[in-house]
């Protein structure tokens, strides 16, 4: 079997510059900082937030200030990796200082997470008690692979992970290898061919469901790459890992999704075009490109390639695309007589030259469109960089009034004070 290619085109897109107030921020930081003052006080408000159960709510500020509150309202999920987040802070911190609160605090999310698994395998979006949709098999906003990741690297003794005792890695082991069969069990079969995987899952019969109404019982493209690239860790798959994944080549196209790529899945690269001399995008560059993807294509080295992109809709909101190129991808012509039609000099001549124009064309069309959100997402940036400036001027002009203020006032009362003195 043929590879797949996932050709990553223009992934140069700045990301907008939202606040992540949450353990996530933290997880990219070296192991030294772990151990640091800084590091323990940030574990001392994660800890705050977790709840009875043993998990932790999601979109909520877990990293500024400690929770004092009812905790009868912080409900644990898993969504938005909300409780995946936290354990592998706290498997950090464990790591680095043996800090036996953070181990309890680990063990006991490591306890949620088990107890939250379905017996065949599959995990829900909240628990306990989870409501209509959130018992869904859930792989929607990185819930199960998220989790799937953290038992895999508990599992395996991965580098943050090295403390962990043998009857709790065998227990991830277990859990590990029945939502990998689940996960196979929920791969989505067509004509007998099997596809991809949806956001949800029927927690019973494993078919595709929908949740809100936006999102429909459909194979979602981004999802499936998640389980996609989870199934590629297995370094010696079985033969249905092997069904149910592809190998995966990648080209990349800009710097900054290189950069973002480079971690894991440097040993995955291919080739990368590197734009930034360029002032101005042009034809050409987009030319350059699919002569390569089609000269690796003859060349027999995959057999679909993949461009992935952000679409501009508006300045504020910018759509990751994937579009497939190669094979070309036609709309199918609606029933109906059918039109006979000449060609000259032959149909094998017009396609050798039209296809590699189309596929030139679809990827300077890409790159346009990342381009485009490329500068959507800097002028946004910039305007809330600049709203905030604003508002820090308001403050501080209101700090220096007032403190002008009081001096002032002082320095009266001394006058007075002084003169009723004498």
């Amino acid at each position: 079997m043929r590879p797949v290619l996932l050709f990553l085109a223009c992934l140069a897109l700045s990301p907008l510059l939202t606040a992540d107030e949450s353990a996530r921020r933290f997880l990219q930081k070296p192991d030294s900082w772990f151990a640091s003052t800084e590091a323990k006080q940030v574990a001392a408000i994660i800890l705050s937030f977790q709840t009875d159960a043993g998990g932790w709510p999601k979109n909520t500020d877990t990293i500024s200030k400690a929770y004092s509150g009812d905790r009868a309202k912080l409900q644990p999920t898993f969504d938005n990796k909300a409780t995946v987040d936290e354990l592998r802070f706290m498997a950090r911190m464990v790591n680095a200082t043996q800090d036996a609160t953070c181990r309890q605090s680990f063990d006991r999310g490591l306890a949620y997470v088990l107890a939250a698994q379905y017996a065949n395998g599959g995990f829900p979006q909240w628990w306990p008690n989870p409501g209509s949709i959130a018992k869904r098999i859930t792989l929607n906003d990185g819930v199960m692979i998220g989790i799937m990741n953290v038992l895999k690297d508990a599992a395996d003794r991965g580098p943050d992970f090295a403390w962990l005792d043998e009857t709790r890695r065998l227990r991830c082991a277990e859990a590990e290898a029945r939502g990998t069969a689940c996960l196979l069990k929920m791969q989505v079969t067509a004509n007998g061919r099997r596809t991809g995987w949806g956001q949800q899952h029927d927690e019973k019969t494993f078919e595709t469901v929908g949740a809100r109404t936006f999102e429909l019982s459909c194979i979602a493209p981004g999802d499936t790459v998640a389980v996609v690239e989870f199934l590629m860790r297995y370094e010696r798959p079985s033969a249905e890992l092997v069904a149910a994944g592809k190998t995966v080549k990648i080209l990349t196209v800009g710097k900054k999704g290189r950069e973002q790529l480079r971690r894991d899945w440097a040993s995955h690269f291919v080739a990368h075009v590197d734009l930034s001399a360029v002032r101005k995008l042009g034809y050409t560059n987009a030319q350059d490109i699919a002569r390569d993807l089609l000269g690796r294509f003859d060349a027999g080295e995959y057999d679909v390639a993949t461009i992935f992109f952000s679409r501009f809709q508006s300045v504020i909101a910018q759509i990751p695309t994937a579009q497939q190129i190669i094979p070309a991808k036609f709309e199918e012509a609606e029933a109906g007589a059918a039109t006979l039609y000449d060609y000259e000099p032959s149909e094998e001549a017009i396609l050798a030259d039209l296809l590699p124009r189309g596929v030139a064309t679809q990827i300077f069309a890409a790159l346009l469109e990342n381009a485009a959100s490329e500068q959507g997402a800097r002028m946004s940036a910039m305007d809330n960089a600049t709203r905030n400036a604003g508002d820090m001027i308001d403050r501080l002009t209101i700090e220096f009034n007032r403190s002008r203020q009081a001096v002032i006032t002082n320095e009266l009362i001394e006058i007075i004070s002084g003169a009723e003195a004498l």
